[in-house]
């Protein structure tokens, strides 16, 4: 990735993909992130929302940015992670993102000034609604079952938050 997306609580759409690398395989870097988020352009496109991939790792509409996508890989994985607007509060993005302030990557000042095109502005459905849609249309492609984590997992996931992602060592490694 490189772009900022603004995630509000209740207002954002966000999606991960676990993969192993070879799930990938032959394919450029930026062939994967049209390949992974194929799936989603499909579906908001079946739901009557002119989506459509921008390359490297945007899903865009004729007014503007819907979403933006990012992926790491490691060790033979990769994880994919697109953020995608439902709502939106047009005045608190330049008040979060300051477009004038010197960026590690070009391409995030770009993409904060285009304009956010929330997928609440195509369709008259509720989040939860539209999440659901998105769901269906992912096991449509990849058969499967959805599932949840269970207490020895969560009990691991908390560990590792207080162990190590909450650590100043952590949060601060990127600076």
């Amino acid at each position: 990735g490189g772009g900022t997306m603004l995630l509000e609580p209740g207002r954002s759409i966000t999606y991960s993909l676990y993969a192993p690398e070879s799930a990938v395989a032959g394919q450029s870097f930026i062939e994967s992130f049209a390949a992974l988020d194929g799936w989603v352009v499909a579906c908001l496109r079946g739901l009557g929302i002119p989506a459509q991939h921008r390359p490297i790792n945007d899903i865009v509409s004729p007014e503007g940015k819907i979403g933006g996508a990012a992926q790491a890989r490691r060790r033979g994985y990769l994880v994919h992670h697109t953020a995608m607007a439902f709502e939106i509060d047009p005045e608190l993005v330049p008040r979060l993102i300051r477009i004038g302030r010197e960026r590690v990557s070009p391409r995030g000042v770009r993409s904060a000034e285009k304009t956010v095109s929330p997928l609440s502005r195509w369709l008259p459905l509720p989040q939860e609604r539209l999440i659901e849609a998105l769901a269906a249309c992912f096991l449509a492609r990849y058969p499967g079952r959805f599932g949840t984590l269970d207490g020895e997992e969560m009990a691991a996931a908390h560990r590792l938050a207080l162990e190590k992602y909450r650590k100043p060592e952590w949060i601060d490694r990127i600076r």
